[in-house]
């Protein structure tokens, strides 16, 4: 279970990125390093993980998702592929089951939406993955970008890939994981994912960013009941203030305190997404008049010139 705020709005171009970030960066009074907290946000690099949306070798009206996490290494080339993480997507005709809790929230004003929804991945059992599947993801490997591109700003892509499945579709997410420090608990992942199109180019088509944050309990809970016999029931309680403590102990009679809580930080995470969009439309708006400026300005000075002609 995630609460999962997503930017509506598109960034594409590069010098938006980089206000994104410098707000980021600047965000302390919200976020925080994970461990200890005394980090800087700006030293904390971000993961990037290659998401491929694929048909099924042998069923195609299926959909794969296969997620390969890109971890730091002493090597030259400085990241190393995880293990292939295999997952089912939704069928390729938009069949798909509903999760069995889903709350969505359209922040009218500024275009921000979150949602609360319990999800289950259906992983693919592993005596499933066909030779096929596992070259493919084994061929996946780090590309070191050019020293001139910083991809959590450029998008430019850092791995290469085989075609030797049918590709739907190609993103490389690079995320920047902070605790909310508010309530410590709570994981903050802020995200930009680009997606790619199927010429294989280095940098994206479209860009988008998300925020997302969680308890990391929240998953273990759920967790236990996978290995559950029918008819065996969880040993969790299953009401709201196991799932969302309150913050503070006093209000622990009142049943829904930690769920208000939560959405006291939903709210200032979706504020702080307001500003990030604000400041990006500000900056659009400012170098469309400079642009409008500096062509006026040319030719004002091409009249001048001719009039001395």
């Amino acid at each position: 279970m995630r609460a999962l705020l997503i930017a509506l709005h598109r960034i594409h171009l590069e010098r938006q990125a980089h206000d994104v970030l410098d707000r980021l960066y600047n965000a302390k009074n919200l976020f925080q390093s994970l461990g200890t907290g005394d980090e800087s946000l700006a030293d904390v690099p971000p993961q990037y993980t290659a998401i491929f949306h694929l048909a099924h070798p042998d069923k195609p009206e299926e959909m794969l998702r296969l997620e390969i996490d890109f971890k730091p290494s002493n090597t030259d080339e400085g990241f190393t592929a995880s293990k292939a993480h295999w997952t089912k997507g939704s069928r390729v005709d938009g069949a798909a089951q509903s999760p069995p809790l889903e709350i969505f929230n359209m922040r009218l004003h500024s275009g921000i939406s979150w949602q609360l929804k319990i999800s289950a991945e259906i992983l693919v059992d592993p005596s499933r993955i066909t030779p096929r599947m596992e070259d493919f993801a084994n061929a996946v490997a780090f590309k070191k970008p050019p020293r001139n591109q910083y991809p959590a700003i450029s998008g430019h892509k850092i791995f290469t890939y085989p075609t030797t499945l049918p590709i739907l579709g190609v993103e490389q997410r690079a995320t920047f994981r902070y605790s909310l420090k508010a309530q410590p608990k709570f994981i903050v992942e802020i995200s930009r994912y680009d997606e790619y199109g199927r010429d294989n180019a280095w940098l994206p088509r479209s860009t988008h960013w998300a925020v997302s944050f969680y308890d990391r309990q929240w998953d273990t809970k759920f967790s236990e009941n996978a290995g559950l016999s029918i008819g065996v029931a969880a040993s969790w309680n299953p009401h709201v203030n196991p799932f969302f403590e309150p913050m503070d102990p006093d209000t622990s009679r009142d049943a829904n305190a930690g769920f208000k809580d939560f959405l006291l930080h939903t709210q200032t995470i979706g504020e702080f997404l307001d500003e990030l969009k604000r400041g990006s439309r500000e900056l659009d708006e400012a170098m469309d008049k400079f642009v409008v400026d500096a062509h006026l300005s040319g030719s004002a000075s091409v009249g001048k010139k001719k009039e001395k002609a």
